[in-house]
Order: structure tokens, then C-alpha cells, then sequence
């Protein structure tokens, strides 16, 4: 029994080792399409890399989308870019360019399914060949190690028609709508404007994969300012940049500036480190990230730093000045509860920063709910967004009205504090933190990434369509977005959560 399981191993580990190198000896395949020459690979892949990339070797960008549940990854490279092609594909009225385009990439990616196919059990064969001399050498003779070949085939063919079969009824084309985009510097920034200039302009087409290939071919014109790519007049959605947590450090104010120019910007709380004079300076420096500049306090922040904002341009949100219309988008937002309590600025070094630092912290953070529950309940009309610093906060706020109001209008809850990316879905609200725009501010440098959201809302509704969250390593400006769309998000229990029902916070003690 102890041989035959030995014999078997043999051949399973042959098979698929010859199955897996076989492909990528041979190495891609290219195709001529009307967008230009592009190479093809498609191989068996981790789970994490499943689906569609693309990479743009000149740009040193790419994008995955994970269209498939099966670890198969479609790797497309484009070898020779025709601009007139490019051209037809994205601005052609009717859809005979598009079609004419998807149906290459329809044939190039059969040609590659029947040679992929092919590669891996002609490899399969080899590794079969190779269990046949190990048997051999294990004692097996005549005719029997004909059936090393044969089983290591049989093994392919039952693996591939499963990944197949996975691949088919897992495939999911809503999904090419939310990328994750990789790339450098200010490259990443150029393909995200692009991209969404793409997405508002193909709204109008009803076809899920056809707009999505448009967007995808638009992308390969890399030319700046091309007139192909520039956000039409009658774009469907505002987008809305959100930053938190800089912390003193200006070093990273390029970064988010590259995002923000000529966008609505909230800056979510936590400018400086202590709140103090000497910093009121520094802070003062964000007031023209964007246009306009939307702002709360954070814990560690004080009502002089908020009013050097004020002066600087900036709007500051307080609990007072319920809902304002801002950029067409009905906002309120309050102060942080931690914010230092005095008239300015503090004299000397703050303690106590936190909930968990606080003698009866947690029943202080109850207390805090409570009274921004019942804040929120007397404000006069619905906002469509909610500014305010402490995640926490923002996530049992977002359980009390779900529970209030199930079917509630859409809203959008803006928070921080935490410097770790997350959105979170409770019916029809939608938390997100952007993580930290200050890398963990400037002693924290190079520890944490650059962390933006783009909010993309719908201009007549209001509501949040989608979001792209950013995150940038300014040591070498390698970067990353993934893009959420608030309908169809991917739950993933890592950085995107959906929560079934409400989850109600503690009543605080008398």
C-alpha cells in the first residue's frame, strides 16, 4: 500500500509540474488587434492574482481586475500601441469599433485558451515520461510504466476541465468595473483621472464588458492632456477627495495635492501632533489642496489650529452648523470629542490623546455616541455626507441610523484616526477611512503609506457610486488603488466590509 501511494505521488507531482512549466517556457503569445499588437499568457496562478492584468511596461502601470473565482490569470501586455485604433474604440459613436475590437479579443483569447491547453498536456506527457524513469528506478518494469504517461495525463485533463468549468460559472464581468491599478509616482494619479473620465463617458453604454473595454483601450493612449481622455461635460458623478491624518508632515503634500487640485477635498482631522501654536503654521499650509477645502477636527488638534484653517479659506464643520450644501453635496460634520478643550492652544504636552488613555475611557466614548446620536436625529434635513474624525464613531453612528431607518436615503460617513484604509457597508450607508495622508506624520515616515479616497457621487442623487482608495509609498512611490463600487462591492473582511444587520452600540451608565 506504503508503494502505491509512493508510485501515485510521483506521478501527481510530475504531472503538475510539467503542466504548470510548460506554459511559461513557451513564454506569451502576441495578436494583432485594432488597438495594436498585445501578448497574451494564461497560466494557473495564485489565488491573489487571479483573473485579468493588464501591465503597460513603457507607463509602469497595470491594472488586475479578478473576473474569475478560479486561480487563472489572463496576463495581457501591449507589445505596439495603434493610436487611430485607440481613437475609433473610445470615441466612435455606434458600436461597430468596440465590436470589432471585442471580437479580436474574443478569437486572441481562444487561439490562447487551445495553445495553453495544448502547452500544459504536452507537459503533463513529459512529466509523465519523467514519473515513468522514476518508477523505473523504483523497481517497476515492462509494460506498467506505460501508465505513468497516461495517468499524468488523465490527471491534466481533469484539472483543466475543473478549472474550466470554475472559471465559466464564476465569471463575473461587473467586476472589470473595479480594478486594482499598480503603478509609479505621478502615474498612478494620471490613470485614475483617466479612468474615471472613461467611466462617466461610457455610462451610456448599457453593455457591462463592452464600456468596460473601452475604458481599458482608452487607457493605452497615454498621450497628456489627450482630448480623448478629458472628463466630459456631462460627467454623471463629482468626485470628492478624502485625506486624514497628516500629522505635521508637509513632505507628503505633494502627494495628496497630485489627487486633490480642482476637486472638493475633506481633510479628516489630526493636522498636527499636539494642537499647539507652534504648529498652527504648518497646518495652515493645507488650505489649498483642493478647491474647496472641507475640514473636522481631530483628537489631536485644538480650536486655534481649527481657526488658522478658517482663516487660511478652509470650511470647519462644527456641530452647530447642521447641514450645508458644499459643491452640491449636502454636508455636516462635528468636532472631535478629544480636541483640546480650551479657548486656543495648549501650553504644554498633551496626554490623554485617546478613549483607551482616559480614566472611564470607554463609557467617555459611549457618552460621545450618544450625544452625536441625538445630535443627529434633531438635525433638520438628511445629509448626504457625514464628516467627522473617529472611525468608531463614524461605524456605531452608521448601525444606529441603519437600525433607525433601514431603507433610509444613501449616505456617505467620512472617517479617520485609525491611519488604516477601510470601507464598510451597512445598508444603505457607507463608512470610509481613508487611512493616513501624513504617513504616520514626520517621525513615522516610510513606516505607513500615503492613504487617499476618491469618492466618485452621483450629481443628481447624491449618493456614493463608488471609490477609489489610494495608497502610495513615498520612499519609492510605488502605488496601488483598488476601486469599490458602493452597489456591488467586493467583501473581502480586509479592507472592504459588508455587514448583514446593525449592530447596536452600549448604552452608556448613568
Amino acid at each position: 500500500m506504503r508503494r502505491k501511494a509512493v508510485l501515485s505521488l510521483v506521478v501527481v507531482v510530475c504531472a503538475l509540474a510539467g503542466a504548470w512549466a510548460a506554459p511559461r517556457l513557451a513564454g506569451p503569445a502576441s495578436y494583432e488587434t485594432d488597438v495594436g499588437s498585445l501578448r497574451f499568457q494564461l497560466a494557473v496562478s495564485e489565488p491573489a492574482e487571479r483573473g485579468l492584468s493588464l501591465f503597460v511596461p513603457i507607463a509602469n502601470w497595470g491594472l488586475r481586475a479578478p473576473v474569475i473565482d478560479a486561480p487563472v490569470k489572463v496576463s495581457v501586455e501591449p507589445r505596439a500601441i495603434n493610436r487611430a485604433g485607440v481613437a475609433r474604440a473610445v470615441t466612435g459613436g455606434g458600436g461597430a469599433e468596440i465590436a470589432l475590437l471585442r471580437q479580436e479579443l474574443d478569437r486572441a483569447l481562444r487561439k490562447l485558451l487551445v495553445r495553453t491547453l495544448l502547452l500544459m498536456l504536452a507537459g503533463a506527457l513529459v512529466g509523465g515520461g519523467l514519473a515513468a524513469l522514476a518508477w523505473y528506478a523504483l523497481g517497476v518494469r515492462g509494460r506498467r510504466l506505460l501508465i505513468a504517461p497516461g495517468a499524468a495525463v488523465g490527471l491534466a485533463v481533469v484539472l483543466l476541465g475543473g478549472l474550466a468549468a470554475w472559471s465559466a460559472l464564476t465569471w463575473d464581468p461587473v467586476r472589470l468595473e473595479r480594478p486594482d491599478y499598480f503603478a509609479s509616482g505621478d502615474e498612478l494619479g494620471r490613470i485614475l483621472d483617466q479612468a474615471h473620465a472613461l467611466r462617466a463617458a461610457g455610462t451610456k453604454y448599457s453593455e457591462r464588458v463592452n464600456s468596460s473595454i473601452r475604458s481599458i483601450a482608452g487607457l493605452l493612449d497615454d498621450r497628456p492632456g489627450n482630448a480623448l481622455t478629458g472628463t466630459p461635460q456631462s460627467a454623471a458623478t463629482e468626485r470628492v477627495v478624502l485625506a486624514s491624518d497628516i500629522h505635521n508632515n508637509l513632505l507628503t503634500m505633494p502627494t495628496v495635492r497630485r489627487f486633490s487640485t480642482g476637486h472638493l477635498t475633506v481633510l479628516d482631522g489630526d493636522f498636527t501632533i499636539n494642537g499647539s501654536k507652534l504648529e498652527a503654521g504648518l497646518a495652515g499650509r493645507v488650505a489649498n489642496l483642493g478647491d474647496p477645502v472641507v475640514a473636522v477636527s481631530g483628537n489631536h488638534d485644538s480650536p486655534g489650529i481649527m481657526r488658522t484653517l478658517e482663516r487660511r479659506g478652509v470650511t470647519v464643520l462644527e456641530h452647530t452648523d447642521g447641514v450645508r450644501e458644499i459643491a452640491g453635496l449636502k454636508i455636516a460634520g462635528f468636532e472631535d470629542p478629544l480636541e483640546f478643550e480650551g479657548r486656543e492652544f495648549p501650553t504644554g504636552i498633551r496626554t490623554g490623546l485617546s478613549f483607551g488613555d482616559l480614566p472611564n475611557g470607554h463609557q467617555r466614548y459611549l457618552r460621545a455616541v450618544q450625544e452625536r446620536w441625538a445630535w443627529w436625529q434633531a438635525l433638520p434635513e438628511r445629509p448626504q455626507v457625514l464628516v467627522l474624525h473617529q472611525e468608531s464613531i463614524g461605524r456605531a453612528l452608521a448601525n444606529l441610523i441603519w437600525d433607525a431607518d433601514p431603507k433610509g436615503a444613501p449616505l456617505a460617513i467620512m472617517v479617520g484616526h485609525t491611519h488604516i484604509q477601510r470601507l464598510d457597508r451597512y445598508g444603505p450607508i457607507t463608512t470610509v477611512n481613508s487611512g493616513t495622508a501624513g504617513a504616520g506624520g514626520v517621525f513615522g515616515l516610510g513606516t505607513q503609506s500615503v492613504g487617499l479616497a476618491l469618492m466618485d457621487f452621483d450629481r443628481e442623487t447624491g449618493a456614493l457610486a463608488a471609490t477609489d482608495l489610494v495608497q502610495m509609498n513615498p520612499e519609492n512611490s510605488a502605488a496601488r488603488a483598488q476601486r469599490v463600487i458602493t452597489a456591488t462591492p467586493d467583501c473581502d473582511n480586509d479592507l472592504v466590509f459588508c455587514h448583514d444587520e446593525p449592530k447596536l452600540p452600549e448604552t452608556p451608565a448613568p
